[in-house]
């Protein structure tokens, strides 16, 4: 699997750092616009009844004189359905329409303000708005003032507060001007392309992702780029990423090595482990399913509550690991043979490895309690059913020794499908056991050390003092007790 290399993302995180400050980049506008104010000690202004054009300055600098209202208006091409709207922060009323919604601000060339009052405007809000009463696309409205105190003070844009708010300062000069600015939404959508691929690890040959690297390398943009250069870099970013070629389609699982089920007793130790090697050269772990604890099995059943996976890998992109599945201690009784196995350990591909099994020396029981032999019954069709007192984990024949008036019969136990608890024994010949009901004695010896389990009937079928081994007649169902 290819991936695209680290240079590329750093260049699209520096371009995205560069541009957030300013989505737009300036240009030439055939939009203006102009205003007027109304001055203290000096009325509407200009006198003459004119308008001030964008960019200049409108107020009486160092002369100390509050702006009380002012109107502003659009010029030149304005698009359809464009306005130019404006909020004000006036001393004693605060501010008169609200803050966060430019659809309530005075609409140009409306006055705002007061007049023969003697209030000061403290702070102004202006933007440019469409027919839907959104951010007007391609324009930017941008003004700067002097304030009372602090003096000139920074440009601000599209919707703004200019001024100051609570400080009772009058704000003693305005300049509006617009301007149009670059459209730099589509340029993040194929940036943010080409950052998801890096992020997905999509698998593409290393030629069309090294062209997908020079278009973004040789297409660097700023916040001062024309709208132009915009659209070029653009276009030749989302060219490059149309002619991504995929790899090859990985078809190889992961492949698992050096299984060691055997355990290794360490002093003080509060867990067993078990350990594996994952490889897949072609493509990336799905690391989920390696941790899925329900991926593992002994004996055909889960690994006890509380056990985990764990990997030495450091990063996703790791093509070898070593895992290590830890079960608690107080779940493991003592070590026998048993069969562990492996499955559904797949890559980011989907590809699924073979499972895999191997013979190790483990017992693991969820409670640390040997279950009790509770019944056992001849069946009809000459099988034996053995009741115990909890499911049957693990069914290890050599535990089982079945005889017919103490003649050996061989035969296989198997778990008893509808129910847990129970184990069915089948001899070889059915006819072993049948032949020789209903007077033969059938002896069930269960472990190492059948003389442990005592037994409500004895072997004559006479009432008396349990002995064992357990025995039962033919058809008779017996009841056995720890």
């Amino acid at each position: 699997m290819k991936k695209i290399s680290v240079s590329v993302f750093t260049i699209i995180m520096m371009l995205l750092m560069v541009l957030s400050s300013n989505v737009f980049a300036n240009d030439a506008s055939a939009m203006g616009v102009e205003y007027r104010a109304h001055i203290q000690d000096v009325g509407n202004y200009p006198t003459d009844g004119t308008w001030v054009q964008g960019s200049n300055q409108i107020g009486t600098p160092g002369l100390s004189r509050r702006i009380e209202g002012v109107s502003i208006k659009l010029t030149g091409e304005i698009p359809a359905g464009a306005k130019i709207v404006y909020n004000l922060h006036i001393q004693d009323y605060g501010w008169i329409c609200d803050v966060n919604d430019p659809s309530t601000w005075q609409e140009g060339p409306n006055f705002a303000g007061t007049t023969h009052q003697s209030k000061r405007i403290e702070a102004i809000q202006i933007k440019l708005l469409d027919a839907s009463n959104q951010q007007l696309a391609g324009y930017s409205v941008q003004y700067s003032g002097h304030v009372q105190d602090v003096g000139d003070v920074a440009m601000v844009a599209d919707g703004s507060i200019l001024g100051t708010v609570g400080a009772s300062q009058r704000l003693e000069c305005l300049s509006v001007g617009i301007v149009k600015v670059a459209d730099f939404g589509s340029y993040y959508q194929a940036l943010g392309a080409a950052e998801k691929i890096i992020q997905t690890k999509d698998d593409y040959t290393s030629d069309s992702v090294a062209a997908l690297e020079k278009a973004v390398k040789d297409h660097p943009l700023s916040d001062s780029s024309t709208q132009a250069a915009v659209d070029a870099a653009t276009k030749a970013i989302t060219e490059a990423q149309a002619k991504l070629v995929k790899a090859t389609t990985d078809v190889t699982a992961p492949e698992i090595s050096e299984l060691g089920v055997t355990f290794i007793a360490a002093v003080g130790a509060d867990e067993e482990t078990i350990g594996y090697t994952v490889t897949d050269a072609d493509s990336y772990f799905d690391f989920d399913s390696i941790k899925n604890i329900n991926n593992y099995t002994f004996a055909g059943v889960a690994l006890p509550a509380g056990s985990t996976v764990t990997t030495d890998a450091a990063t996703v992109e790791q093509k070898e690991t070593k895992v290590t599945i830890h079960i608690p201690d107080s779940a493991v009784l003592k070590t026998v043979d048993g069969v562990f196995a492996i499955s559904g350990i797949k890559d980011v591909d989907g590809n699924v490895n073979t499972a895999i099994t191997q013979t190790g020396n483990i017992e693991l029981i969820d409670d640390c309690q040997t279950p009790e032999l509770s019944s056992a019954k001849v069946n009809l069709d000459g099988t034996i059913t053995i009741t115990f007192s909890k499911s049957i984990d693990y069914i290890y024949q050599e535990d089982f020794e079945i005889s017919v008036s103490n003649n050996p019969i061989k035969g296989t136990i198997t778990a008893d499908g509808s129910d847990a608890s129970k184990l069915v024994f089948t001899p070889g010949t059915l006819t072993d056991i049948t032949k020789a009901l209903p007077w033969a004695v059938i002896t069930i010896k269960i472990g190492e050390d059948p003389s442990s389990w005592s037994f409500g009937r004895p072997s004559t079928g006479r009432p008396g003092s349990p002995e064992g081994p357990f025995e039962i007649w033919g058809g008779v169902e017996v009841i056995a007790t720890r």
